[in-house]
């Protein structure tokens, strides 16, 4: 049993993000946000733990916990700012 957690990714940064990738998930990326833009993925939630990405910001490389704890029963979703402040109301 498996569920799927709709999240979409929004630059709110003042530049460029690239190469975010959902950690743990081959060929689930983003190639690149412009600032202001988002961009939607359907995360497929196989077991209990959390979602993670990974993404390049100027001359960075950050990692950063979109949801910490996540189980397979429950699916969602959700608007993330990538780098900004989130109130999932949780």
């Amino acid at each position: 049993m498996s569920s799927i957690m709709r999240v979409t990714f929004a630059n709110s940064k003042p530049n460029l993000i690239t190469n975010i990738q959902v950690v743990g998930k081959n060929n689930l990326n983003i190639d690149l946000l412009e600032p202001n833009e988002s961009e939607t993925l359907w995360i497929p939630i196989d077991t209990d733990g959390s979602i993670q990405i990974k993404y390049k910001y100027k001359d960075s490389i950050i990692t950063e916990t979109v949801i910490q704890c996540l189980s397979i029963t429950l699916g969602g979703k959700i608007q993330y700012n990538v780098g900004g402040i989130n109130d999932f109301g949780i």
